[in-house]
């Protein structure tokens, strides 16, 4: 299992290769500012992408999709699924915490605008599924 997660290697593999080349630089930036190493913030943001992947019909319906490309969708969720999906995966707060930073910065330069506007909900961005 990729990483002691539960997740299969392979699938763990497949989706961390679309996480890195995704979210790139970014996870550079949040890991230098924050006590989270790089390493367990790519682990981090690919179990929450397996999570949400695994509930993405649930996610849509519960979220609003504020964007879409061919490769993500931005969706505002309430914070207590996001909170959900990061306790399901065993993911601490200071985690959590990380990878959420790493989404909001890339929903912000999807969608061009900041979640403060939207109290109780936060953003997620959502990789489409590996082929």
């Amino acid at each position: 299992m990729g990483s002691g997660s539960g997740i299969p290697d392979d699938e763990f593999d497949a989706v961390g290769e679309r996480v890195e080349w995704f979210f790139d630089r970014l996870l550079d930036e949040v890991a230098a500012e924050s006590s989270v190493s790089r390493a367990m913030l790519v682990e981090t943001v690919i179990k929450l992408e397996v999570a949400a992947d695994r509930r993405r019909n649930h996610l849509r319906e519960t979220g609003e999709t504020a964007y879409r490309t061919d490769e993500a969708a931005v969706l505002w969720l309430p914070e207590s699924v996001l909170e959900s999906l990061a306790a399901a995966q065993g993911v601490s707060e200071l985690e959590a915490d990380a990878a959420g930073e790493v989404m909001r910065r890339m929903a912000r330069s999807m969608v061009g605008v900041d979640h403060e506007g939207r109290p109780g909900s936060a953003p997620f961005v959502l990789l489409d599924p590996v082929a």
